[in-house]
């Protein structure tokens, strides 16, 4: 009998201890699920994106893009831009989106350009940006890369955005970037491990998910040149592949889309 006593008596001490223990854990990641229900069921993109600056969603101390956006997260990005910037003769960027201009402006200041043109749909941190870094050669616009024309440059570089995107609105993205006069594109582009079976998932605009842009429906083709930018547990690497606007005139939209 005492013995059964003690066996309960431990199992709900070690029950409750683990309660207490993740307890912190599971508020954090359900409170943080809600906040991804609220701001998906958001009408307007704008909206969403809007709602995730200001609720500082990522829950990142350096940077309201997230990790990925932080000094330390683009160490090898940087160095390998300036690789590019050389390779290619790029003295012109249009960056989108911008973001909080974090890790990039870092970037401008070990690396002269002639223009340097960030855009973003979140209203705020445009009018942030420009009160902070404009100057001659930096500027910042509200833009929206779906629709809106796009700026002039050498490279548009659309870091970590499409994975943000429904499938839909990426070929909208591209039909977009068709119909300008930029040279190259730079954006992410996710490689899987071996043991990752890829799952073609669409989601809302807003949301996130992985994306590899060499599969279906997206198909890209092989890039001129690739950038090793960061790593993602037991699922693959996202790189920074960059393209020339003949390939990406190339690419058939399904019509389906």
């Amino acid at each position: 009998m005492l013995n059964k006593l003690i066996k309960n008596f431990k199992l709900d001490f070690f029950s409750t201890l683990k309660k207490i223990l993740f307890y912190p854990f599971m508020y954090f990641f359900d409170k943080k699920r809600q906040m991804k229900k609220k701001i998906l069921h958001l009408n307007d993109v704008e909206d969403r994106f809007t709602k995730i600056y200001q609720s500082n969603y990522w829950n990142n101390d350096e940077s309201v893009s997230g990790f990925g956006s932080t000094v330390a997260a683009t160490e090898n990005l940087r160095s390998q831009l300036t690789v590019i910037l050389e390779k290619f003769n790029i003295e012109t960027i249009l960056d989108a989106p911008c973001g909080d201009f974090n890790w990039m402006n870092l970037f401008l200041k070990e690396n002269k350009l002639k223009n340097y043109i960030g855009v973003d749909l979140v209203s705020e941190m445009i009018k942030k940006n420009n009160e902070n870094f404009k100057n001659d050669t930096i500027n910042f616009i509200k833009l929206d890369i779906i629709k809106d024309p796009l700026p002039n440059s050498d490279l548009l570089i659309c870091r970590d955005c499409l994975i943000h995107f429904s499938y839909k609105d990426i070929h909208k993205f591209l039909q977009n970037f068709k119909n300008s006069s930029i040279k190259y594109l730079l954006t992410t582009n996710f490689y899987f491990d071996k043991n990752t079976d890829y799952i073609t998932k669409d989601i809302i605009t807003g949301d996130h998910r992985i994306t590899d842009l060499n599969s279906e429906p997206i198909n890209f083709p092989k890039s001129i040149f690739s950038i090793k930018d960061y790593d993602v547990d037991n699922i693959g690497t996202a790189y920074m592949d960059l393209f020339e606007k003949s390939q990406i005139d190339s690419i058939k939209i399904p019509k389906i889309l």
